[in-house]
């Protein structure tokens, strides 16, 4: 552990870090990360850098994802990237991998071990290369998730102004009473919630606070 950072975790087993500078807090953020998330860190950069075939599975079915993520090639033009950093956002992220590197010399995820694989240095490219992943990831997803959306507002009779102020440029030409007698298999809204109430939602593990 860092001497000057302290972390520590509530009843819940939420972490807090506590540092006495920002580039010591993200270390203490990338320590935290590789405990806590290492196992989806690391599976994430396989299959991102192409190499689920050479380090988790040798079938054609996983070889075809490889080449899906190598076609998406994700680090295109990271050495750009960080030539744009300043330099306190580059000591940031050089400290968050380093704080990523401690966690994982502490603890590697059992089932790496298993796989007797122990992983790479974490470098700042494999951190955006995450982060590109999950972009593409989320945009498919959301996407998904806003067109059962205006599917379950169109059955709910929501009145077509306010769809065309949510939604402008897309009710044109759309048959509204077909997208009526569509079945959907699983609703974001339940039939039984009120769609003129907006009632916040809290959801996924992704809180947290910087005080």
């Amino acid at each position: 552990m860092k001497s000057d950072v302290q972390i520590w975790r509530d009843k819940n087993g939420v972490p807090h870090i506590e540092a006495r500078n920002t580039v010591d807090m993200f270390w203490g953020q990338g320590y935290v990360h590789a405990l806590d998330r290492g196992l989806q860190m690391l599976l994430m950069r396989i299959l991102g850098q192409g190499r689920a075939c050479e380090l988790l599975d040798a079938s054609d079915e996983t070889l075809q994802i490889d080449k899906f993520f190598r076609k998406m090639n994700w680090r295109d033009g990271s050495e750009a990237f960080f030539d744009q950093l300043d330099e306190q956002s580059t000591s940031c992220l050089q400290a968050y991998c380093d704080g990523i590197n401690a966690g994982f010399a502490k603890r590697v995820p059992w089932e790496f071990k298993l796989l007797g694989y122990r992983p790479e240095a974490w470098q700042g490219d494999d951190s955006m290369l995450i982060s590109r992943m999950i972009g593409y990831l989320t945009l498919v997803q959301s996407q998904a998730e806003v067109e059962r959306f205006f599917l379950e507002m169109v059955q709910a009779d929501v009145p077509q102004d306010n769809l065309q102020e949510l939604f402008p440029g897309i009710l044109g030409g759309l048959d509204i009473d077909l997208i009526k007698k569509i079945k959907l298999a699983e609703r974001i809204v339940p039939v039984d919630k009120l769609w003129n109430i907006a009632i916040p939602r809290m959801m996924a593990s992704n809180n947290w606070v910087l005080s």
